[in-house]
């Protein structure tokens, strides 16, 4: 067997037999209580997908307690979590020496081990309000960069505040996904990963794009809308390989035709999103540009 789905099962823990499936490849919980993982997890050396997966919004609420025997997972390439709580990352984390893919969406995350939401329902907690558990913040490993092969990060409606300066050394990285991780105070950060293709920071209340936004010169799609800004910096007409942009839904001063025709200088673009009213104040050579599909929203 090299694949197996747990759904809507009412166990509460894997069982310790579950270290014999040494060939097992693929493992998804769906909608599942389980909490505990077995320390004969360890054993499972060949697996490549791991995913935790529960929807709060119609089912209970679960944390999950991860063992710390990560660095016995060598050939871990995907690692999903949805939806649970006070998720804790062990220190073998950063082991994940062939991890390519970290996907974190629902996540609240515990700088420790902790029953707090485990008799929680659904109805005790308001998914909308981060502020109910910030007593509960936790941050990313500070050597994330360990993980070398990382090639996908998604960090979203998540609790964390702030991103590990390591993050800027993750040269394999090509997407992040950080919608709606409105507490991050450090997303800067990011600009200087010029490895970046595809990046979306949609609502997560930005104010200011940093200039070193010209750094990411592979970056191909670009999302900036729900938030909070009033311009863009020139300095974006150095991506030039930029084919998509979203800018829509933010609060753009009168200055936004100074800075929107920085954008004509972009050879690839051939997506653009603004909002609603910002059409008519598109330069002519943005509007006459071959091969771009303009859309108001």
């Amino acid at each position: 067997m090299v694949g197996l789905y747990f759904d809507r099962t009412n166990l509460k823990e894997l069982p310790e037999s579950i270290g014999k499936m040494s060939c097992l490849r693929f493992l998804v919980l769906n909608s599942s209580q389980i909490q505990t993982i077995p320390r004969t997890f360890k054993n499972l050396h060949n697996l490549e997908h791991l995913v935790f997966y529960n929807s709060p919004e119609t089912s209970d609420i679960v944390n999950i307690d991860l063992p710390d025997i990560f660095q016995h997972l060598k050939n871990l390439k995907l690692f999903r979590v949805h939806g649970l709580f006070n998720v804790y990352i062990p220190p073998s984390f950063v082991k994940l020496e062939n991890l390519e893919e970290l996907v974190l969406e629902y996540c609240f995350f515990s700088p420790k081990r902790s029953n707090y939401t485990r008799n929680l329902r659904n109805s005790d907690l308001d998914l909308d309000d981060l502020e109910t558990i910030t007593s509960f913040i936790c941050e990313l490993p500070d050597d994330l960069d360990r993980i070398s092969s990382l090639k996908k990060m998604v960090l979203t409606y998540s609790n964390i505040r702030h991103l590990p300066e390591s993050i800027i050394n993750l040269r394999s990285l090509k997407e992040m996904n950080f919608t709606h991780s409105k507490q991050i105070k450090n997303i800067e950060n990011i600009f200087d990963i010029t490895s970046l293709e595809i990046l979306n920071l949609s609502y997560c209340k930005l104010e200011i794009i940093p200039k070193t936004i010209g750094n990411l010169t592979n970056l191909k799609a670009l999302d900036l809308s729900w938030n909070k800004l009033k311009e863009i910096p020139f300095e974006i007409r150095n991506c030039r390989q930029l084919r998509k942009i979203s800018l829509y839904r933010n609060s753009y001063s009168e200055q936004f035709e100074s800075w929107i025709k920085y954008l004509v200088e972009l050879p690839k673009l051939n997506y653009l999103t603004v909002g609603m009213g910002y059409f008519k104040l598109l330069p002519k050579e943005l509007l006459d540009k071959k091969d771009l599909k303009i859309k108001e929203i």
